[in-house]
């Protein structure tokens, strides 16, 4: 039986991750801050590099997924976002370097963040880094950080904006979302003409799960829909969705610094490789994240 090895399992991303793995007959370990699932999920700080390296020693997987991050771009502890993203990940690679295992391929998750307001639209992987904020920075700092574990079968994601249900409410959707799902008559967001490529967590973790398995051993690959959408029109639709109307009030407050006007990506490259990525349309992810 192949064995996976998840950082970060019992997040969002991390327990829809284990379980397309487990549905594909892996055997699934991870490690958590605070492991609380199961007798397969180690507590280990991922600034722990010799706790980090004995348990991979132990478990021996095929493939390790860095999913532990800091991953609130608008987070008031700058600090907290490079120890995570950029230290973490190196105590994590330097780990699997010290226990010496046979590692199949290791996946970093990166952000498209890093590519910021691009005058190329859609974005490819080619397109310039144009870094706008500290979690946009930690990322690529990590991503070239990697680059000296030149040993390691590293592939990086670039995943553009994703959501589901489950997923934190300080986030943008499931907070909007909570919203219409408790008929509240007004909400306070920020920029509403924004525009952001948003995908299924349930089809990101099905890519990532594809891209261990295929041939590619390298490379940086961006993972998103390819389809650009508003903020507004994400309301729009729950107004749709629900039969319920909100009054949107803008709180400056909520207006991010350098906010990114759009974001939207080309999945070529990973579709060359893979294949077809995209199975439920937003629609379909918000009625799923409403309804349930």
């Amino acid at each position: 039986m192949k064995k996976v090895f998840i950082t970060g399992i019992e997040g969002f991303t991390g327990s829809y991750l284990a379980n397309s793995f487990k549905a594909k007959g892996y055997q699934v370990y991870g490690s958590s801050k605070s492991a609380k699932s199961s007798k397969d999920v180690f507590t280990c700080d991922i600034l722990d590099t010799n706790k980090l390296s004995k348990i991979i020693q132990k478990v021996g997987p095929n493939f390790v997924v860095h999913l532990a991050a800091n991953a609130f771009v608008n987070t008031k502890d700058v600090n907290a976002l490079y120890n995570v993203n950029l230290l973490g990940t190196n105590s994590l690679l330097q780990a699997v370097v010290s226990a010496n295992v046979e590692c199949n391929k290791i996946l970093l998750v990166s952000s498209a963040n890093i590519y910021g307001d691009s005058s190329e639209s859609p974005i490819d992987e080619n397109a310039p880094i144009n870094l706008k904020n500290h979690y946009a920075a930690s990322k690529r700092m990590m991503e070239m950080s990697a680059e000296l574990f030149s040993s390691l079968p590293i592939v990086i994601a670039r995943p553009f904006n994703y959501t589901g249900l489950g997923q934190d409410n300080k986030f943008l959707i499931p907070k909007v979302v909570e919203h219409f799902k408790s008929k509240s008559p007004v909400i306070e967001l920020g920029n509403i003409d924004v525009y952001r490529d948003f995908s299924d967590v349930r089809d990101l973790v099905s890519s990532y799960v594809r891209l261990l398995e295929s041939e590619a051993d390298s490379g940086i690959f961006n993972f998103c829909s390819g389809k650009e959408t508003s903020i507004k029109e994400v309301i729009s639709i729950l107004e749709d969705i629900s039969q319920h109307k909100v009054e949107v009030k803008i709180n400056p407050e909520f207006v991010r610094e350098n906010e990114i006007k759009s974001l939207v990506g080309c999945e070529n490259k990973l579709r060359a490789v893979i294949g077809d990525t995209s199975k439920h349309s937003l629609k379909e992810t918000l009625e799923w994240m409403y309804l349930n």
